[in-house]
C-alpha cells in the first residue's frame, strides 16, 4: 500500500522543468534575439549576421532533449517535418549541407567554444564555466520568469 501511495504522489507531482540555453562562440555578433529570429536561425532561413558573417548552428541528436525543445518550442516541427525541411533547403540549393549533429550536448559546448559564429541549444547547466555565451531569448536568460525554452 505504501509503494501504491509513493506511485500515485510522485505522478502527481510534475519533475521539474529543465532550462535550455542557446549558446554562442565567443565572437558570435549576437547576445539577445526575439523567439522569431531564434526560429529563423534554427530553420536555416537567417544565414548571415547583420555585420555579414555567416550563422552556422548545431542540431541536437535525436532522442537528445535539446532537439525535444527545438522541435516542440522553437520550429514548432515534428521529426519529419525537418528532415523534410533540411532535404528541401539542399534540394533547393538554399544550403550545401545538412547542419552538424554533434552526438552529446558536451561535445556540443566543445564544438561551439573552439568554432566562429556558432550556435547550439543545450542544457543551461551545461553552460555554466565554459567558454561560450549564453544568448538571451526575448530579453529573458535560462531561469527568468517567462523564459521560454524549457522542458
Amino acid at each position: 500500500m505504501a509503494l501504491l501511495l509513493a506511485l500515485v504522489v510522485s505522478a502527481a507531482i510534475p519533475a521539474a522543468a529543465t532550462d535550455f540555453a542557446v549558446i554562442a562562440s565567443p565572437g558570435t555578433p549576437v547576445d539577445s534575439l526575439s523567439s522569431s529570429d531564434l526560429r529563423r536561425v534554427f530553420a536555416l532561413e537567417k544565414r548571415h549576421w547583420p555585420g555579414g558573417q555567416p550563422v552556422s548552428i548545431l542540431l541536437p541528436g535525436s532522442g537528445q532533449a535539446g532537439r525535444e525543445v527545438l522541435l516542440k518550442n522553437i520550429l514548432h516541427l515534428d521529426e519529419a517535418q525537418l528532415r523534410q525541411s533540411i532535404l528541401g533547403k539542399i534540394y533547393r540549393g538554399e544550403i550545401t549541407f545538412p547542419p552538424r549533429v554533434p552526438s552529446s550536448d558536451l561535445e556540443a559546448v566543445e564544438f561551439v567554444a573552439s568554432a566562429r559564429n556558432l550556435l547550439a541549444i543545450v542544457p543551461a547547466e551545461m553552460a555554466a564555466g565554459a567558454n561560450v555565451r549564453v544568448v538571451r531569448i526575448d530579453g529573458k536568460r535560462p531561469g527568468d520568469a517567462g523564459y521560454p525554452l524549457k522542458r
